[in-house]
């Protein structure tokens, strides 16, 4: 299963027309299959698609068909939405990356200073993981050396910042 070819799966059959917290119709399903095994997201859609079939015939829409690895692909992709998580505010990443520190270094201008908002790796929650992770212990170094406290995130603070990130760093420009 691919969970990229499943997001593709999620749009080409219109199940993000109901199924987005944005549609407000069905319910998300990125949420509804957090935590779940195959048998059991399998399940969910089982039971769920007797009246989502009367409610698409009602609109004019065709249930979906699957095949191949459409299936697997899609219930692939319901599965990682989860593993990636959801969205953040932006306006409260802001705050976590002043309050903590980080716009000292990212978005000053001194020859220490690395600029965010032309990064492409802040658009992947797994690489921005990854470049964090990479980019501790020069950071643990330099702030030694400036004696300055490690900024701690609280539990969900990363998810924040995260989206704030993407947002500075949108394909179509700064502040998006």
């Amino acid at each position: 299963p691919d969970p990229e070819r499943g997001e593709t799966v999620f749009r080409t059959k219109r199940c993000r027309g109901c199924h987005s917290p944005a549609a407000g119709i069905g319910p998300d399903l990125g949420a509804a299959a957090r935590d779940k095994t195959v048998a059991e997201i399998s399940g969910i859609l089982w039971n769920h698609s007797y009246a989502m079939n009367d409610r698409m015939r009602a609109a004019g829409i065709p249930f979906p068909h699957f095949e191949g690895s459409e299936m697997a692909d899609l219930i692939s992709y319901l599965y990682f939405m989860s593993y990636v998580g959801g969205e953040g505010e932006p306006a409260t990443g802001a705050v976590i990356f002043k309050e903590r520190g980080c716009a000292r270094c990212h978005e000053g201008t001194g020859p220490e200073a690395v600029d965010l908002s032309s990064s492409r790796v802040v658009l992947d929650p797994i690489a921005l993981s990854a470049a964090m992770w990479n980019h501790a212990p020069e950071m643990h170094a330099l702030m030694a050396e400036q004696a300055v406290a490690w900024p701690k995130l609280d539990p969900g603070d990363m998810v924040h910042l995260a989206a704030y990130l993407r947002r500075i760093a949108a394909p179509s420009g700064k502040g998006n």
